[in-house]
């Protein structure tokens, strides 16, 4: 009598191809009041040779997940506002009509529409953290120390992105972090944002104060 027995599977091993079709998870944000998180997944595409990342909510107590972001390629860093009302999240984007140099703050509501961008800095944003009063955000950039104000960090920044050096000069013995290069002439700062008016005040201008220089995430501040 032949055996009824299902024959075992091959095993599959782990292949540069296999790892290359595995989502990669970010950092989950709890909503406020513990029913649902948010999180970044990023999703490569071989053929295409890139990446796309969008957010993801999904409910603690079960059920399938639902993608909360489809218009960017890099949207990141999800965090719930105090009151779970709004994400705000870090975005590359294009968005009537003005194109993004760098990761800028977006906010959205939980149950979908469109992204807002909030955010219209120059240098760009490393990581943020809402205040408690969820109307303002702090957020850490890399910024030129001697600036006087932030429209002088915007006229800066553009004035380096239209550089037509290549080369890196610096005289700072800690030049590179990881993968990259420490911005030349440029200390982390943190800066304050008022998410309503757009309104941008540099916390630590004048003050001789930066974040150490492996501080880009939101581990190094707190408010």
């Amino acid at each position: 009598m032949p055996s009824t027995k299902t024959p075992p599977k091959k095993p599959r091993h782990l292949t540069p191809e296999l790892i290359w079709q595995l989502d990669r998870v970010g950092a989950p944000s709890l909503s406020p009041d513990g029913g649902r998180v948010v999180c970044s997944v990023m999703r490569y595409d071989t053929e295409r040779n890139e990446g796309r990342a969008a957010l993801w909510l999904l409910d603690t107590a079960g059920g399938a997940p639902r993608q909360l972001t489809s218009c960017g390629t890099r949207d990141g860093q999800p965090l719930w506002s105090p009151r779970g009302d709004r994400i705000a999240f870090l975005a590359r984007r294009e968005q009537e009509g003005e194109k993004d140099n760098s990761a800028q703050l977006y906010v959205i509501a939980p149950d979908g529409g469109e992204a807002t961008r909030v955010s219209h800095f120059g240098p760009g944003i490393e990581s943020f953290k809402w205040l408690p009063d969820g109307q303002r955000i702090v957020f850490s950039a890399w910024v030129w120390p001697d600036a006087k104000s932030v429209a002088d960090h915007d006229k800066r920044h553009k004035a380096w992105r239209d550089r037509k050096e290549t080369g890196y000069v610096t005289s700072d013995a800690f030049y590179r972090y990881w993968d990259q290069n420490v911005p030349m002439g440029r200390a982390l700062h943190l800066l304050l944002l008022d998410v309503g008016t757009g309104r941008i005040t540099d916390l630590f201008a004048g003050s001789g104060l930066e974040l150490p220089r492996d501080g880009e995430s939101d581990g190094a501040f707190d408010v």
